[in-house]
């Protein structure tokens, strides 16, 4: 006999949609480098259409404005006749039955609690709309739309089974679950990564703690397996809850278990909750609270203004992003590798010089020697810097040169978009700009995107 209780409720957190690599050009180009979106609004029945080859990457942000001021961010776009089914993300905004349906991935809201916050101040900011974020990317989105009717333009939508499940991007044993980290700079870099919590407990009371990159399914399906090789791993530390997605503990003596996570996660474990014979299974309201009280910890908990201090700075931010800014951030990255790597060269190159004038003495002609291959080089690295800028103009094509730059949703003075964002922190009963500003990141632009 199974038993799966529900510690008070299923919390109303949004698990990230499963990211959809977009197969197909839309009117504005090849896709291959982008994060192309459809949307489409619809006003007395009518559906209209629109696609942007980069918006994906910032819808989460654009959506934040509310419905007048995201459907005018919308309205910029490339006019489409029909709706396309295969891009990375996208909104349906219906104004007549006041719904917004969206689907974009938002791999840096994994936090249950950052999730939390997210859609507090989205309810805020789309009073009086039904809010449903979507998995399975613009084929389930297609689903908001109105039927074709006289005045509505037809609709062409790539259906792969209406009862299809979306993907699930998760590893399939705890082997290819876990968390490796082979050197001090990997661990450095790494801290910051979200990752699932398993706290084991025996039979004495004692725990210990593993770290993995997510719950495998070997261990969803309570296979014998799953529970040695987690057995089997090091020990990890207590992890702050600002870098926990979900987590488990397990008490294999008395045969109990609780879990907690995303949306997905809870309707997984009833779907896979016949594996756990004679086990009792309990959802976790509170997540990583009640995974600190099975491991006796008081860890690292998350308050909701270090929460609203993820989410603001890029909601805040006017970071435009295309292909000139995503190849120019590309740029900037190889050029501080290539410095790097020719100082290394120059060094490499000067040792032995600088040897023979130990033996020598000859210190004038190491000098002369070291100073004309520096300037051959240098020479020859500030050429190839030239010859990359001149190959990345190129490749740019006309029409993303002559694209007009968009205009981001919201106050376009950051002064009213700070003053926005304030009142919206206030109507979502959350912590203002005041409280949670000297908690912000010093990452800017693109670093914010990427976090998010």
């Amino acid at each position: 006999m199974v038993h799966l209780a529900v510690s008070e409720e299923l919390p109303a957190i949004v698990s990230a949609a499963e990211r959809q690599r977009c197969l197909k050009a839309l009117s504005c180009g090849d896709t291959a480098m982008s994060e192309p979106a459809m949307f489409a609004t619809v006003r007395d029945g009518v559906a209209r259409f629109f696609a942007d080859r980069w918006a994906s990457a910032v819808l989460r942000r654009e959506v934040m404005w509310g419905p007048e001021d995201f459907e005018s961010w919308v309205l910029q776009f490339e006019p489409l006749d029909e709706w396309d089914g295969e891009c990375d993300g996208g909104a349906v905004v219906d104004f007549d039955r006041r719904i917004l349906a969206w689907s974009c991935d938002a791999p840096g809201y994994r936090v249950p609690r950052v999730s939390f916050v997210y859609q507090k101040m989205l309810a805020a900011a789309w009073r009086d709309f039904e809010i449903v974020h979507v998995d399975g990317g613009n084929e389930a989105l297609a689903r908001y739309l109105p039927s074709a009717g006289e005045d509505t333009p037809a609709l062409i939508v790539q259906n792969r089974g209406p009862d299809r499940d979306p993907p699930v991007a998760r590893p399939t044993t705890v082997d290819e679950a876990r968390r490796c980290v082979t050197d001090d700079d990997e661990q450095e870099n790494d801290d910051d990564a979200i990752r699932a919590w398993v706290t084991l407990i025996d039979a004495d009371g004692k725990t210990r703690q593993r770290e993995l990159e997510a719950l495998p399914f070997d261990l969803l399906m309570a296979k014998t397996d799953a529970l040695q090789a987690l057995a089997a791993l090091g020990p990890a530390p207590i992890p702050p809850e600002a870098v926990v997605s979900e987590g488990i503990w397990i008490n294999s003596s008395e045969r109990s278990a609780g879990f907690w996570g995303p949306p997905e996660l809870y309707a997984m474990m009833k779907k896979y909750s016949e594996h756990w014979q004679d086990w009792n299974l309990t959802w976790l309201k509170k997540g990583y609270a009640d995974q600190c009280a099975a491991a006796s910890t008081k860890g690292m908990p998350m308050t909701n203004a270090q929460a609203v201090a993820i989410v603001v700075p890029l909601i805040l931010s006017t970071q435009q992003f295309d292909a000139q800014v995503m190849l120019g951030a590309i740029g900037g990255g190889l050029k501080r590798t290539a410095n790097k790597a020719v100082g290394c060269l120059l060094v490499v190159l000067s040792l032995p010089v600088l040897i023979f004038g130990l033996v020598t003495g000859n210190w004038r002609g190491v000098l002369i020697t070291i100073a004309v291959t520096s300037l051959v080089v240098l020479g020859v690295y500030q050429f190839a810097v030239y010859r990359f800028k001149r190959m990345v103009r190129r490749g740019l094509s006309d029409s993303e040169r002559e694209r007009p730059q968009p205009v981001v949703a919201g106050p376009q003075d950051e002064g009213m978009r700070r003053k926005r964002i304030d009142e919206l922190l206030n109507r979502a009963g959350l912590p203002r700009l005041a409280q949670v500003e000297h908690l912000f990141s010093d990452k800017k632009g693109l670093e914010l995107l990427a976090e998010s």
